[in-house]
């Protein structure tokens, strides 16, 4: 009994419009600021996610979001000087 090849982990096409970059972003939305603190693959779908915190005094909550909505839907901006 052979074991099947395991699922390959989809790796951004860099063809793509983003490009994954750590650091700060600001929602557009709510103009909070987020900073990226990794990347991951989420199990259930294995589609890459990013894993962002909010910075500020009110809320330290750590998020992920399929990097599809983070980077091509555009709802957040990179901001090159957070403080």
């Amino acid at each position: 009994m052979s074991i099947p090849d395991p699922t390959p982990i989809p790796v951004p096409d860099p063809s793509s419009q983003y490009v994954p970059k750590f650091g700060y972003w600001r929602h557009k939305k709510t103009n909070n600021l987020y900073e990226i603190i990794a990347f991951a693959i989420e199990e259930m779908t294995m589609i890459p996610v990013v894993v962002y915190k909010c910075e500020g005094p009110v809320s330290s909550s750590t998020w992920t979001r399929p990097c599809s909505e983070f980077f091509e839907i555009a709802r957040f901006e990179q901001v090159d000087n957070a403080w």
